[in-house]
């Protein structure tokens, strides 16, 4: 994961060009190639791809682009979590920290405590 911090500018950047170029790109592959491995130029400048890596290609871009949201929804959590009440702080020393590799399980755990500390707090305050 600290790699990917690292690399992070860069992969949007690419993800971005990457994307961009598939969304308007009119990608084609010529009948010869889906019977040989050979590839062979549609025109001047392009060049036809089997439809299979086309495919494959684009696939991964998207999965790309949502893991990289992902990490970025994640970091704008944790700046969000820092500057809060303290709940998620209380939460984080009474269960564990969640974490991009958290399972289902502790997921759950932390949401139930968190929802419990939330009626706690909005009982105490309408008692007040």
């Amino acid at each position: 994961m600290a790699m990917f911090r690292y690399r992070r500018d860069s992969a949007l950047r690419y993800s971005r060009t990457l994307a961009d170029h598939f969304r308007s790109s009119s990608w084609s592959a010529s009948p010869s190639v889906s019977k040989s491995s050979v590839v062979s130029p549609v025109s001047s400048g392009s060049l036809a791809v089997p439809q299979h890596i086309q495919q494959a290609a684009v696939s991964y871009v998207s999965i790309t682009t949502l893991f990289l949201s992902a990490h970025e929804t994640w970091e704008q959590a944790d700046d969000l979590m820092h500057s809060g009440s303290g709940l998620l702080r209380e939460l984080d020393s009474c269960v564990a920290p969640l974490s991009l590799t958290a399972s289902m399980i502790s997921l759950v755990t932390y949401i139930r405590l968190g929802l419990h500390r939330i009626r706690r707090d909005t009982q105490n305050q309408s008692q007040l």
